[in-house]
């Protein structure tokens, strides 16, 4: 019986393309893994951005309830001391434009 030519790189041609696919998947799981944990990362970084932002947002709302509160409860039998709180806790725009009036409002 005749059989089929052999060649002895026949066997090592099945081998090698078994070898490009395992390093073509291994590069791609690695290129993978770094994308997971690249967008897995950015999303933890907009996640405490955002917890941040909400505090900022309670703490500002706090502040300017305390204030507003402060403001409408200015007594006539205390008007000197709530005027000092007041102003103990402004600063900035406000502040400036608050102590003139109440330094007026002391000398009635």
């Amino acid at each position: 019986m005749a059989q089929p030519d052999q060649s002895p790189g026949d066997g090592r041609t099945g081998l090698t393309v078994a070898a490009v696919i395992a390093a073509v998947c291994l590069v791609a799981a690695i290129v993978a893994t770094g994308l997971w944990v690249s967008e897995r990362t950015g999303a933890a970084s907009v996640r405490a951005d955002r917890a941040s932002a909400a505090e900022l947002d309670a703490s500002y709302r706090d502040f300017a309830t305390t204030v507003m509160t402060k403001l409408m409860t200015i007594r006539q039998e205390t008007l000197s001391e709530d005027v000092d709180e007041i102003v103990g806790l402004i600063e900035g725009d406000f502040s400036e434009q608050f102590a003139p009036a109440a330094t007026r409002t002391r000398t009635w």
